[in-house]
């Protein structure tokens, strides 16, 4: 049995909106297993050979077809009506890119990659840490020196293009050797990325949403950058960017020599320290887009809502309880210190080179979020997702940074209140991931060790009880003409 004959129609539907981003209708023809007949209106399914030839000649819009028989389709590629072929079967011609693709864990596409590419430059993609992907990316350059990148492989396809290749059809002047595609996380804010590469070195990557929420990030991620290329850095390296209707194509900055030691350094605070020299403003916080979010957020949790995918009712309660006593102390017309923030910022989203941090994926990014924001979320995202550590861990970590000079210094230029933007942090967080895991069918078990640690995180807070942030009965009024809007 081929391997590829496993392969998930959400999958399918990926790969063909990627390679044939321009065509909605995609035809699904041969025998499909385990597929509902209640599909997308641009999803049709043909499973035998007269109903193909009937669809062949009455369709009078552009479609892709996919090949999931066993048979070639070859004789169809002159029809005025088709984009291209993306072709499971096991026949190949040689106009047809063949193609190899490495799996997930769960047995769902991760990367796939042109089978003549000569370098694996899929780990363009890759920022892992710890032995097993220090070993995984070794695996792949030996395999690869030898021709035998194969063995990795868990299945593969061709693909026909009439007209342009899907790299060219926004960026007809890129220059590439080898390209891999990652086919994004599953979720509400999914977006494919295509790494290239030239000389064997990362030289861009194009990032195409797909979803609408996706789009909406890729724009910021544009919007951001932007700004942030009108000054110039010692410490702090940034994608430059380009756009090409909904994609965007950032160049890869990843640094010859990195440091894999994932501690914090003097190079974090100095380069966070740069983006707020260039970025900060006080402002109420009512007029931010930060603010915003968290009432978006609060809104949701007061709403009456089911949860059906293996949460604790109990914990989700405890917490929204919990940080509607938060939101409840907080003044949103306060002037607080703001600052361009990276709002994902993470070991996996970032390189340590010699002396310079190399930042990239901006798309949570935002000009207003209170200062150390950033800091927050390096080590409650790297002490949950990579330590597994509980919180009281974390905030140790996080207090001995608060003490270091470099922290000092911030934090008298820009008179940070900690306990009032670590207070801040928490409400952002939570408003913004809790209303979407909530929502989400399947969740990993990440989810549930976040959840945990930020309910440890503001029991602790109540437990306690932090001093109050003494904030004016304006503030009262203010929430509740807010809670009857």
């Amino acid at each position: 049995m081929n391997k590829q004959l496993s392969v998930s129609l959400l999958d399918i539907q990926i790969i063909n909106k990627i390679v044939f981003p321009k065509i909605a209708l995609m035809v699904l023809y041969g025998q499909v297993e385990k597929i509902s007949t209640n599909h997308h209106k641009d999803l049709i399914i043909l499973q035998d050979a007269s109903e193909l030839n009937q669809f062949l000649e009455e369709v009078q819009r552009p479609f892709s077809l996919v090949n999931y028989s066993k048979k070639s389709v070859a004789d169809l590629e002159k029809h005025p009506m088709l984009a291209g072929i993306l072709d499971f079967s096991t026949v190949k011609k040689s106009s047809y890119t063949s193609y190899a693709f490495i799996n997930n864990p769960d047995g769902s596409i991760r990367w796939f990659f042109p089978k003549a590419n000569q370098t694996p430059c899929f780990l363009n993609l890759y920022n892992g840490s710890g032995w097993k992907s220090n070993l995984f990316v070794m695996t792949s350059k030996l395999l690869s020196k030898f021709k035998g990148l194969s063995i990795l492989c868990d299945g593969q396809f061709s693909v026909f293009n009439k007209n342009s290749h899907f790299l060219t059809a926004n960026f007809p002047d890129i220059s590439y050797d080898d390209f891999a595609v990652f086919t994004g996380t599953i979720g509400e804010n999914r977006k494919a990325i295509i790494a290239l590469s030239q000389n064997g070195t990362g030289s861009q990557f194009i990032k195409i949403p797909l979803t609408n929420a996706a789009a909406t990030l890729v724009n910021n991620e544009l919007t951001q950058l932007s700004f942030l290329e009108k000054f110039d850095y010692n410490t702090t390296i940034i994608p430059t960017v380009k756009q090409k209707d909904d994609q965007i194509m950032v160049s890869n900055i990843s640094p010859i020599q990195k440091n894999k030691n994932q501690n914090w350094s003097e190079i974090h605070w100095s380069s966070l320290n740069e983006l707020y020299h260039h970025s900060y403003q006080e402002k109420p916080l009512a007029s931010t887009s930060f603010w915003k979010t968290i009432m978006k957020g609060i809104r949701f949790l007061n709403e009456p809502f089911s949860i059906n995918n293996g949460l604790s009712k109990e914990a989700i309660l405890s917490l929204k309880n919990r940080m509607e006593e938060i939101f409840h102390q907080i003044d949103p017309s306060s002037l607080v210190p703001l600052g361009i923030g990276h709002g994902d910022f993470t070991p996996w989203n970032m390189y340590v080179g010699k002396d310079q941090l190399h930042i990239y994926d901006w798309e949570m990014s935002q000009p207003d979020f209170p200062l150390l924001f950033d800091v927050f979320h390096y080590f409650f995202q790297k002490g949950i997702l990579i330590k597994k550590d509980k919180y009281a861990t974390i905030w140790n970590d996080l207090q001995i940074q608060l003490k270091t000079k470099e922290a000092e210094n911030i934090l008298a230029t820009y008179s940070i209140n900690q306990s009032k933007h670590f207070q801040l942090y928490l409400l952002y967080i939570v408003s913004y991931y809790l209303p979407k895991y909530i929502a989400q069918p399947k969740l990993h078990d990440q989810v549930h060790w976040l959840i945990s640690t930020w309910l440890e995180a503001v029991q602790t807070i109540h437990s306690e009880g932090e001093p109050s942030l003494n904030f004016s009965n304006n503030e009262k009024k203010f929430l509740n003409l807010e809670k009857t809007n």
